[in-house]
């Protein structure tokens, strides 16, 4: 799968479980629990990625996040593969 040149993305805080100093040192510095793990900015557009392993689910604070984040007018997907990912891509108009 090639990504147009456009594209942008990125990990917005890809370590889950972290050590309280760590935890400490990223709420300092501004990120936010339970913030989906990619954001997706393409052709002035932004949405949101949620990988999640098997047959994960968001937990209730992401859950209630999640809703703020789309209540505002942004799109969060949850995968589980690759192949949702694609799909998303598809959808959003990258691909």
């Amino acid at each position: 799968m090639q990504a147009p040149n456009d594209l942008f993305y990125t990990a917005i805080n890809p370590i889950s479980k972290k050590p309280i100093w760590m935890a400490v040192l990223c709420k300092a510095m501004g990120m936010k629990k339970s913030v989906p793990d990619m954001l997706f900015l393409y052709q002035s557009r932004a949405f949101f990625v949620e990988y999640k392993i098997g047959n994960g689910k968001p937990d209730k604070w992401q859950r209630e996040l999640f809703e703020k984040i789309e209540q505002i007018g942004f799109n969060i997907y949850v995968v589980h593969s690759i192949g949702e990912l694609r799909d998303v891509l598809k959808k959003e108009m990258v691909i």
